[in-house]
């Protein structure tokens, strides 16, 4: 466990940041009525925030010779992207959408999350300037390698949350049950954040 433990000032900060960020879907539990659904729509856009930032990522490990695979990720990551709110949306949303919701529906289901989004784009922001840039993390990883990476955090991540969300929906979603996903997530996140980046300091 200790060698997981953040190592400089800097991987505090982004750790700090994360938990910031993950506190805000809490609040909007406790205090603003979210519902399931609203957070198992922003845990699928916060992908799309991961997403980005790995392809400045990529780009700043590659340079120019990145842009084939960069294209490439952006296509693949898109169409997972895509199949994986079709999940969310059966499982946890609205039967009238059909589906395959729209774009309007799309952005129906992130309006109330925007605040969330918002500090955890931020919190990812901070992550990659402090970790990847200022911490140079960019010389101890290869394009192929950073191509896979968000891969694998949402491979473990989000197959567990959605599980955890189908319990919880069969229970009727209750606030209490809410507040130990988000837990969880916050749990998994601080893992998954403190593991990466232990390993590529080292």
């Amino acid at each position: 466990m200790l060698g997981l433990l953040p190592v400089t000032r800097w991987q505090r900060t982004s750790l700090a940041a994360l938990i910031i960020a993950n506190t805000v879907p809490l609040i909007g539990v406790l205090a603003f009525d979210w519902d399931l659904y609203g957070v198992m729509v922003l845990y699928w856009a916060e992908n799309s925030i991961i997403g980005f930032y790995n392809l400045l990522k990529m780009l700043r490990v590659g340079g120019v010779r990145a842009a084939p695979l960069a294209a490439f990720f952006c296509v693949h990551y898109g169409v997972f992207m895509f199949v994986h709110f079709v999940f969310v949306k059966r499982l946890f949303g609205p039967d009238e959408w059909g589906l395959f919701p729209g774009l309007g529906q799309f952005i129906d289901a992130l309006r109330p999350v925007a605040s969330s989004l918002a500090a955890t784009f931020l919190s990812h922001g901070i992550s990659y300037y402090v970790n990847f840039l200022r911490g140079r993390e960019y010389e101890r990883t290869t394009l192929e390698e950073q191509m896979g990476a968000p891969y694998k955090r949402m491979a473990i991540l989000h197959v567990t949350l959605i599980a955890a969300g189908w319990i919880i929906a069969s229970q009727g979603g209750p606030v209490g049950a809410l507040v130990v996903f988000i837990v969880l997530k916050t749990c998994i996140d601080g893992w998954a954040h403190l593991r990466e980046h232990g390993r590529l300091a080292s």
